[in-house]
């Protein structure tokens, strides 16, 4: 059990990824303040709840709500760089389900960095 902790709280990540990783949270954060409350042009969640419901994903609330979520506080996770593979995998599915409008680069570097780590910009003095 403290293998497995020691594994998803562990870093190999270096400055470029730490900046995606950064760049791409953000991204994700604002995707999820539009559902969540509206913010950046977006219609909160009864307005999006309304549209999920309007393409066929129902009950719309609910959906709005977990995908606003699951966007908004994943993102956050990976501005921060906590749990941030588990974070990753959460948007990666959000992504799969067709939530989220994003580029195709934002939806290839969160597979990228569920499976790299969360917070490290250079290497330990023992790796150098």
């Amino acid at each position: 059990m403290n293998n497995a902790i020691t594994q998803l709280l562990s870093t190999r990540a270096g400055l470029g990824l730490s900046v995606v990783r950064i760049l791409v949270g953000l991204i994700f954060m604002a995707h999820g303040a539009q559902k969540l409350f509206g913010l950046f042009g977006g219609y909160g969640l009864e307005g999006t709840g309304q549209w999920m419901e309007s393409i066929g994903l129902a009950p719309g609330y609910l959906m709005a709500l977990l995908s606003g979520s699951a966007e908004f506080f994943g993102g956050l996770a990976l501005v921060i760089g906590l749990l941030a593979r588990p974070a990753a995998l959460a948007l990666s599915v959000t992504l799969v389900v067709g939530f989220s409008r994003c580029t195709s680069a934002t939806a290839c570097s969160c597979p990228t960095m569920a499976m790299s780590s969360p917070w490290r910009c250079w290497p330990a003095p023992s790796q150098c």
